[in-house]
């Protein structure tokens, strides 16, 4: 019979000395320490336990304290509470709880510091202070902790668990459950040691709604769909793999904090034994998360439908790795960071529906289909490498991307090669821009690279690309590189006749600063302007001047000046250009007026050229989409489909 506290781990053999059994002498003795208790005993999580035939064993004073995945092993004829079994029958543990609540006393802790020796080279720790990283602040477990033993590196203490309300139901458990969070405990002479193990679990919701903080480590099958309340914090450990069901996701309505590291990841996954892109549904951030706080850092995302679904959200998605899925990142309404990430083997690598994603230093390679593929919007791209993409290199459908800088002389040093159509496609109502020049002279933004495309470089369809200081391929790039139809345009003098070296640092040894040299050609396009001396009923001075305010960050200005060209030069060819400048700045500005100037020029009667009212109207239609009108939008839409089948508006229009 058992007349000590005794705390078992290992391999324990109990032997038929007596009715009541008695311990032997067990195979790892390091793992067994005797206190005078009252006759209760400890079994660790892990221990397998043999009882030799015809072994009693019965409750003690006050019980056995045993951990689920604790095994016991009974010989013929043994009992274990009452209940006789056969031969080396298992036997399930579920006596004791699996969490020591708040408020309890005289539990067993165990703590791994860091940076000590196993055992320790510390003098005195048995009287210190123990914390716990927590969710929104470091809590004192406890003002006194006894140290009473030293175990395979790991230090024991003899404490009572707080009250800490703050956590709403945070428990304490065995850290081989692998459910800890980060800490430290301070000796009371002064001396701080980190924790890697602090014995603080919070309950992991598998399904359905989490309502209170939450932290996740260890493997995690789900079995539901999870969503994070608003005002709810989610954070994950490094090393945390997740697995979610066929279709199922984890949506944020508050905050996710999933933050590995390099040599740690945290994997988000399918549980499929076998899987493929779009087994489950993905990471969605929605509008009422909180994008300061939201973060997704050296994750792998895998085999989702979206990898990471941005319903006007804004997260920063930072150093991970998204593969084989549908939608590498898909944004809607929104503006994500997305920074030194790896995404290949997609469908496409990023998707954006009106959507102003930030997009640097990433390698977007090998997608199925494009590397980014934009309806509307302003996304940003500034030294990513983007290759091997079985579809364009980046596609653009009245949208206003920025390869680069469009303000100061910072180089853009994006790298868009190889990819299996053309480097840029830009299509309808679109305006991108790569590089310039102002009146002066002086360059602004530009080297970037663009090369060996199977297609083309660029396709500027009913668009423009403004272009210039860029590498083509080559050091005499000519039009033939450009594929130009339905009055699209590009603008690519001067440019740069060698590879100014950009790209994601990404794998690289170092990183190279632009140095492409710039030809000795020039652009004729601000020969007879005079910004001193503008004439504002000259076509030419009123388009130059809205593009030189627009070159020096001026939007304000420029849509003034561009709806002075379109009143007073309704029916010219810049006046049509005008308007999806117009459209485009009005965008960036992030103007929502409740008055939509562009159904003034749809009016009959608006002064608009005829053939330039179906832009009127798509643009029209596009505003209300911006306003959050879609009724509206829908009706313009139609009447577009209806007015003018053949014109190139009614594909946006569908």
């Amino acid at each position: 019979s058992l007349s000590y506290y005794q705390d078992w781990g290992g391999p324990i053999l109990i032997r038929n000395t007596t009715s009541h059994g008695s311990v032997s002498q067990p195979i790892n003795p390091e793992y067994v320490t005797y206190y005078q208790r009252d006759g209760s005993l400890y079994i660790w999580y892990g221990t397998t336990v043999v009882l030799d035939d015809k072994v009693i064993f019965c409750e003690g004073t006050n019980g056995e304290i045993i951990d689920d995945g604790a095994e016991l092993v009974i010989g013929q004829g043994s009992s274990f509470n009452g209940v006789t079994t056969g031969i080396e029958d298992y036997v399930n543990i579920t006596l004791a709880p699996d969490y020591l609540e708040q408020n309890s006393t005289g539990n067993i802790v165990r703590a791994q510091a860091d940076d000590v020796e196993p055992y320790g080279n510390i003098s005195d720790l048995s009287r210190c202070e123990l914390y716990a990283r927590s969710l929104e602040e470091d809590v004192k477990l406890s003002d006194y902790c006894s140290m009473y033993n030293r175990i395979n590196g790991y230090w024991e203490f003899l404490m009572d668990v707080p009250s800490l309300s703050q956590w709403n139901n945070t428990w304490v458990r065995d850290f081989t459950e692998n459910e800890y969070i980060r800490g430290y405990f301070k000796v009371i002479n002064g001396d701080i040691y980190t924790i890697s193990n602090v014995l603080i679990h919070s309950p992991v919701t598998k399904r359905g709604t989490i309502a209170k903080n939450e932290m996740w480590c260890g493997n995690i099958s789900l079995t539901g769909n999870v969503t994070v309340a608003s005002g709810i914090k989610l954070i994950i450990i490094e090393g945390t793999e997740i697995k979610f069901p066929s279709g199922k996701k984890l949506t944020i309505n508050g905050i996710l904090d999933a933050q590995g590291v390099l040599t740690n990841p945290i994997i988000f996954t399918s549980n499929n034994s076998s899987p493929s892109a779009g087994n489950w549904y993905g990471i969605r951030f929605e509008d009422s998360s909180v994008d300061a706080n939201c973060i997704l850092k050296y994750c792998d995302i895998q085999y989702a439908q979206y990898g990471v679904y941005c319903n006007r959200a804004n997260p920063k998605i930072e150093n991970n790795t998204i593969t084989n899925n549908y939608y590498g990142v898909y944004a809607y309404y929104a503006s994500p960071s997305i920074h030194s990430c790896w995404i290949h083997d997609n469908t496409y690598g990023l998707l954006g529906a009106s959507s102003s994603m930030v997009v640097t230093n990433n390698k977007i390679y090998d997608n199925s289909q494009d590397c980014g593929y934009f309806v509307g919007g302003t996304p940003r791209f500034y030294t990513n490498t983007i290759y091997d993409n079985t579809g364009n290199g980046l596609y653009f459908y009245s949208s206003s991307g920025k390869i680069g800088y469009s303000s100061g002389t910072s180089q853009g040093l994006n790298e868009i090669r190889d990819n299996g159509s053309w480097g840029i496609y830009a299509e309808e109502l679109t305006e991108i821009f790569m590089g310039s020049s102002d009146s002066e002279g002086n360059r602004i933004g530009g080297y970037n690279s663009v090369m060996d495309n199977t297609m083309n470089e660029v396709c500027s369809n009913a668009a423009h690309v403004e272009a210039e200081y860029n590498y083509w391929g080559t050091s005499s790039p000519t039009s033939a590189l450009f594929t130009l139809v339905y009055g699209g345009t590009i603008d690519y003098i001067p440019y740069l006749t060698s590879d100014p070296n950009g790209g994601s640092s990404l794998s690289k040894s170092s990183v190279l600063s632009g140095s492409g040299n710039v030809a000795d050609n020039v652009n004729n396009r601000w020969a007879g302007y005079n910004p001193a001396n503008l004439n504002f009923n000259k076509l030419s001075d009123l388009w130059l001047y809205g593009l030189e305010l627009t070159l020096h960050n001026r939007p304000e200005k420029a849509i003034e000046i561009y709806k002075m060209l379109i009143e007073k030069f309704p029916k010219s060819t810049e006046a049509k250009k005008a308007m999806v400048k117009v459209h485009h700045l009005l965008r960036e500005c992030d103007e929502k007026s409740q008055e939509n100037y562009f159904e003034t020029l749809m009016q009959k009667g608006g002064g608009c050229k005829e053939e330039y009212k179906s832009t009127a109207m798509i643009l029209t239609a596009y505003t209300y989409c911006d306003m959050g009108l879609p009724v509206q939008a829908i009706n313009i839409f139609e009447e577009v489909i209806k007015e003018y089948p053949d014109s190139s508006c009614t594909l946006g229009a569908l």
